[in-house]
């Protein structure tokens, strides 16, 4: 069976390993439009410093990539979770301890029940998402199906901060810790998906957080290599379309018949004519993300301190209207005595606004995600899986969390299907 795959991200590379194990025999091409493996997994190394500009770090929780980590012994680090504060356009509203039973207290002291109804919330929700890996034999054709499993629908069709009400957290709560921390990791409010928004929350359970030592891209690439697939690079492609029953995909100086094809782009971003009948699909919005990645020192009185250590190494802000930015974190001092800083907002960054935050700099390099991930939101009805006949679509499953392990855990969804279906 010949089986072509168009986006060589972290879904594209995980559906070529699985065909390699379910379809050995097959011939797997994966294409891409960027010169590079990883998709929006990408890092920068400035210095001996590794940042990731696309997904930061993955939790043991995510049962399908601890299992390549183990499968190919890949090396991996740990994330450790940096002390972290809550800037609300005035003044640091709340600094955690690197003493994490000391961060507990401070929550409740200031959050009281809140803080202890949260931990129970974790842990239940650990316990559905678990759910998800416990019916694996199961080929399921469309999401609300997978979800299903661990009741997992309820919190798709919830905005995060409605759902978190309803479970007895407190506004406050969920305007200086909850909201914060929505914004550092999807860039949004509170009111996300519920799905997403408990990602965010099971990643700060206290259980050690990892990431590849290579990069993250790394385990794209690797699963590229175990899956022997065909690999094309700075390749677009145009047009998917029918062809004596077989499938046909055309770009710049390409047309190739496949037997079945798997989408693992957004929609969305593909700018593919599909020459198709495929269901009636609802376009998603993308959120756009700039980085600036500084190496300098940060200016304290501009928070309202006096010294550099006054300032927590994550500093994550409220929903403020005139904050310029969401998140600042602090990667690391150099051997020159700077530091290299992460500054994170969903609007371009003015030189103004770094000649107010820095005191001096040495370094800025922009980076900017037109499509980090699609805006997340309650949502009723999923994109489909499978548009048409032998032609699939990994990326439905990022409008519920965008996260590494959604992405494997559609593309062993989508994967399974196929391999069913034929």
């Amino acid at each position: 069976m010949k089986i072509g795959i168009i986006g060589a991200g972290i879904g594209g590379c995980s559906a070529a390993y699985y065909l390699r194990q379910k379809l050995p025999d097959s011939e797997i091409y994966i294409y891409d439009k960027l010169g590079r493996i990883g998709g929006r997994l990408y890092h920068r190394q400035i210095a001996n410093i590794t940042n990731e500009l696309g997904a930061t770090f993955f939790h043991t929780v995510n049962k399908h990539l601890m299992k390549f980590v183990e499968d190919f012994d890949i090396p991996i680090d740990e994330y450790v979770y940096p002390r972290f504060g809550i800037w609300d356009s005035k003044s640091i509203i709340f600094t955690s301890s690197r003493n994490s039973l000391i961060t507990n207290l401070k929550l409740f002291l200031r959050y009281r029940m809140t803080a202890l109804r949260l931990n129970g919330l974790i842990k239940a929700a650990k316990k559905r998402v678990l759910a998800l890996y416990q019916q694996d034999p199961t080929v399921y054709s469309n999401l609300r199906d997978l979800f299903t499993t661990g009741n997992i629908n309820e919190w798709i069709g919830i905005p995060f901060d409605e759902y978190l009400r309803s479970m007895g957290i407190s506004q406050k709560f969920i305007d200086e810790i909850i909201e914060p921390s929505t914004r550092m990791i999807y860039t949004q409010n509170a009111g996300i998906g519920s799905f997403a928004g408990l990602a965010t929350l099971i990643s700060s359970d206290g259980t050690p957080l990892y990431k590849m030592k290579k990069g993250n891209a790394s385990l794209a690439q690797h699963l590229t290599e175990v899956s022997k697939s065909k690999v094309k690079l700075n390749t677009v492609i145009d047009t998917v379309e029918k062809n004596n029953g077989r499938l046909l995909i055309k770009g710049k100086d390409l047309t190739e018949e496949f037997d079945a094809i798997i989408l693992a782009a957004p929609l969305e971003q593909a700018n593919l004519i599909i020459n198709l009948d495929i269901p009636k699909i609802e376009m998603r919005k993308f959120q756009t993300t700039h980085f600036k990645l500084i190496i300098g020192k940060v200016n304290p009185g501009y928070f309202g301190k006096k010294t550099l250590e006054e300032i927590p190494e994550l500093l994550m802000t409220k929903n403020v209207e005139t904050l310029p930015f969401k998140v600042l974190e602090n990667l690391g001092r150099l051997d020159d005595g700077n530091f290299l800083y992460n500054l994170v907002s969903t609007n371009p960054i003015t030189e103004e606004l770094i000649d107010q935050m820095f005191q001096e700099t040495k370094l800025i390099e922009d980076h900017s995600w037109q499509f980090s991930y699609p805006v997340s939101r309650a949502i009723k009805e999923y994109q489909p899986i499978k548009l048409h006949s032998n032609f699939y679509y990994i990326n439905a499953i990022e409008s519920t969390a965008s996260t590494m392990e959604a992405s494997i855990l559609g593309a062993k969804t989508v994967t399974d299907l196929l391999v069913a279906e034929n």
